[in-house]
């Protein structure tokens, strides 16, 4: 009930809703009020015990993706007098996209391309392929279709990728949990070192090392 020995106190005025993702921390809430004023919070629109006193600001202590609104109280520093109402100001934390999807492994020869296929993308989300080593982008973002997406890259040694994946809506990221490793192995090379002809020429005869298998045809 109104203590009707106060004059009225104007209620906060809020600082906006705020949003957040999943495993960021949370953005503080504000409000404003006024001279010789200040703020308590609650987690409800009317009685309650306060979950915060004497502060323009508070952050929630909520970790799990929803919707969260918290109630300020104008209060006179001085006076204690109160506002007869609260303002709401609203934390919404969004979850992070899926981002547990199997990528593929090629193994390519050097020169030649590799495909690495992403399993079962996800609509309204985006992939973005990174070098592992930096996280720096390769090539453009694409657009999840419910169906799985493929890579193209021609690294020139063997490299880790992974990807990206962001939600459209909510800007939430989080780095795909399965790593892309493209092995890239090299050219079959031979070097002759020396050649002999027999007096008779029947036989002729190379010396020669290769990192491969050799086959002669006569």
């Amino acid at each position: 009930a109104p203590d009707c020995n106060c004059p009225p106190v104007t209620a906060p005025v809020t600082g906006g809703n705020k949003t957040a993702c999943a495993g960021t921390a949370n953005p503080s809430l504000t409000v404003t009020v006024g001279t010789g004023e200040t703020a308590d919070w609650y987690a409800s629109a009317t009685g309650g015990t306060a979950l915060s006193t004497g502060s323009l600001s508070y952050t929630s202590t909520e970790t799990a993706a929803g919707t969260y609104t918290y109630y300020a109280e104008t209060r006179n520093s001085t006076s204690g007098c109160k506002s007869v109402t609260r303002t709401a100001v609203t934390l919404t934390i969004n979850a992070l996209p899926t981002a547990t999807m199997a990528v593929s492994d090629p193994t390519i020869c050097s020169g030649a391309p590799a495909t690495i296929t992403l399993t079962g993308s996800v609509s309204g989300v985006s992939y973005q392929l990174r070098l592992d080593a930096d996280d720096s982008t390769v090539g453009s973002a694409q657009a999840g279709t419910g169906n799985d997406l493929s890579f193209t890259v021609s690294p020139s040694g063997t490299t880790t990728y992974n990807i990206l994946v962001a939600n459209s809506t909510t800007s939430c990221s989080a780095d795909l949990t399965d790593k892309a490793v493209v092995t890239v192995k090299p050219l079959p090379t031979l070097t002759v070192s020396g050649t002999a002809c027999s007096v008779d020429f029947t036989t002729y005869t190379i010396n020669f090392s290769s990192n491969g298998t050799v086959a002669s045809t006569a």
